[in-house]
């Protein structure tokens, strides 16, 4: 958050309208209250033409992984919906894969399938495919899901400090 208040702050995004940031594993749920604090305290002290939140929607976009605050903010706030990705973590120890469904289910199976398609594959396109969706992948072996449960029960360390495996109903309270 800091970093990012000093990039917005300094002008950086005023002064670079094509640059992109993207902000990985830090979740959405605290960006509409922090978009919120950031127009109202540089209201009266920055140059800015704009207030920081217009950048934001403009150059900015945010990963997250299990986000149960994020998911229920996604519903209320049509900037989350702009710059939000899904991601699965795949492969690092934070991943929730090969699971990836079950959370995504807990996360966004109450929102409409607009908004899930949106976090899930057209910002995730706009970002890193210039729009474009990807090929399709290949039918899957038929023994392929057995496999991945088998090799992930052999390497334990995979999805170490996964949310959903250590804390699966964190954040899920009902807001």
């Amino acid at each position: 958050m800091e970093s990012l208040g000093r990039i917005i702050g300094a002008g950086v995004l005023e002064r670079y309208a094509r640059l992109q940031i993207s902000i990985a594993e830090v979740g959405v749920g605290w960006i509409p209250f922090w978009l919120q604090e950031m127009d109202y305290y540089t209201a009266f002290r920055s140059e800015l033409p704009k207030p920081p939140s217009e950048y934001f929607r403009r150059q900015v976009t945010s990963t997250f992984i299990g986000d149960a605050v994020g998911g229920q903010l996604l519903a209320r706030y049509p900037v989350l919906q702009d710059i939000s990705l899904w991601s699965a973590d795949y492969p690092h120890r934070a991943t929730i894969w090969p699971d990836s469904r079950v959370l995504m289910k807990k996360d966004l199976g109450h929102l409409s399938r607009d908004i899930i398609r949106k976090v899930t594959v057209t910002n995730v396109c706009r970002v890193f495919n210039e729009g474009k969706m990807p090929q399709p992948a290949g039918k899957a072996d038929p023994g392929y899901e057995a496999a991945v449960r088998l090799w992930v029960k052999d390497h334990p360390q995979f999805g170490l400090i996964s949310r959903e495996r250590n804390a699966p109903d964190a954040g899920r309270i009902r807001i």
